[in-house]
């Protein structure tokens, strides 16, 4: 039988409720070693000043978000962040990730690439605002 080695990993914003549920299932899934841990509000203080269960289990403070850092230290990423902030990180992280291996998409590319997610976007509103109309409790301005 051939035994894989563990995927380092890193959890982007875990400070949060779903952030301490990830570090928690990591750190006792056989294949997954735990490598970043990041959060803006707590940066700097240790995971068991937020997650005291977790004191014994997870030895790390918590550090700022750098794509760079992240992209060097671990293979897989978990975002665990508001969903008004979870883009930019995960985007950077994704043109860190590519540069790193030579396959840095041209900024037309990316631009490209940006405007068809912001066409994504506009069309999962329009489409939740027409499934949603009839029920006469949606509208616009609050999508």
């Amino acid at each position: 039988m051939t035994q894989t080695r563990a995927v380092k990993v890193a959890v982007v914003g875990a400070s949060g409720y779903t952030g301490g549920e990830l570090l928690r299932l990591i750190v006792g899934h056989p294949k997954m070693t735990l490598a970043v841990v990041t959060s803006e509000k707590s940066a700097g203080s240790p995971v068991s000043a937020v997650f005291p269960h977790l004191a014994s289990l997870v030895p790390f403070s918590f550090e700022s978000l750098a794509p760079e850092a992240i992209a060097a230290r671990a293979e897989a990423v978990f975002f665990s962040l508001p969903h008004t902030k979870s883009f930019a990180p995960v985007a950077a992280s994704l043109w860190v990730r590519l540069a790193a291996r030579n396959l840095e998409p041209s900024l037309p590319l990316k631009f490209a690439l940006g405007l068809i997610l912001l066409a994504a976007g506009f069309g999962a509103m329009a489409l939740a605002f027409t499934v949603f109309a009839s029920w006469k409790i949606v509208s616009s301005a609050l999508l």
